[in-house]
């Protein structure tokens, strides 16, 4: 018993009682000569550990408050990869949106060629981000010399069926000639499925009935191509082109401008599929 009182109070001395007692902390080499001392309580040593853990935290916090470092810590993220996240967004629903809308004209193109297209059902994709309430059309001077031009065209050329395509086809329909020039190259179903006729460079190319555009895009073999659909499964294609004056989705009456011509316009005409000769409807 009186051991461990003993014990007890030299455990309390020196916990207790020797907080001012100093000791000397030395540092030698291999052959015992004093390189460094240090005369410390225990007071001083816990005072050193405790101020050089405070210091090591400040430098810590400051180091991912005020680095880059922050940003792989969980909570804080920079202003400008917020910013980039939001752009990125925002390019990515427009991507969808064009993709989205190539998807639709696609398929369209399709059924418009299998003569599956019911026209009530076309529809014109906007852009998301534009703001269409307040858009202001305005003529131009090209624009209306090429309105004076076209409406000082000829008129409507009645169609010229035989009498085994009328069984097929409605009578009286009309025709709008896309251009007028010479033929350079017949009809041939089974190897040339349209004409191509001769013009002057940048003369208008005129739709041949009113309809809906369901393709236009330029190609390394055709050049700027478009393709109208019309009512009662026909088809319309004007290949060659040098520039395209309608988009697809877009509405256009007959004999109005689809597209600038190069030296030459490739006309074809589609009925439920099949090739027709454009020149057995169309006087160019």
């Amino acid at each position: 018993m009186n051991k461990q009182v003993s014990h007890i109070k030299r455990l309390y001395r020196r916990w207790f009682t020797d907080w001012k007692t100093k000791y000397r902390v030395v540092v030698t080499d291999q052959n015992y000569h004093e390189k460094l001392s240090w005369n410390l309580s225990r007071t001083q040593l816990w005072t050193t550990v405790g101020l050089f853990v405070l210091v090591t935290m400040v430098l810590t916090a400051c180091l991912i408050l005020f680095t880059p470092l922050r940003q792989f810590v969980p909570g804080y993220t920079r202003e400008e990869l917020t910013h980039q996240i939001y752009s990125s967004r925002v390019q990515l629903d427009s991507l969808q949106n064009c993709l989205e809308g190539q998807t639709v004209m696609l398929q369209l193109m399709q059924a418009a060629i299998a003569g599956k297209v019911n026209m009530t059902q076309a529809t014109v994709m906007k852009d998301s981000l534009k703001d269409y309430t307040n858009v202001e059309y305005r003529r131009g001077k090209a624009d209306s010399l090429l309105r004076r031009e076209i409406e000082a065209a000829d008129p409507y050329v009645v169609n010229a069926m035989r009498a085994d395509d009328r069984k097929s086809l409605a009578d009286n329909w009309l025709f709008y000639a896309p251009v007028t020039g010479k033929c350079l190259r017949a009809f041939d179903p089974r190897s040339f499925t349209g004409i191509e006729v001769e013009t002057r460079p940048n003369v208008p190319v005129k739709a041949t009935m009113a309809g809906h555009v369901v393709y236009a895009d330029w190609s390394p073999e055709s050049g700027y191509v478009l393709v109208l659909q019309h009512e009662n499964h026909l088809i319309s294609i004007y290949a060659r082109n040098t520039a395209l004056l309608k988009m697809p989705g877009e509405y256009v009456e007959a004999g109005e401008a689809v597209a600038m011509t190069g030296v030459s316009l490739y006309f074809e005409l589609w009925y439920n599929g099949f090739p027709m000769d454009p020149q057995n409807y169309v006087t160019f």
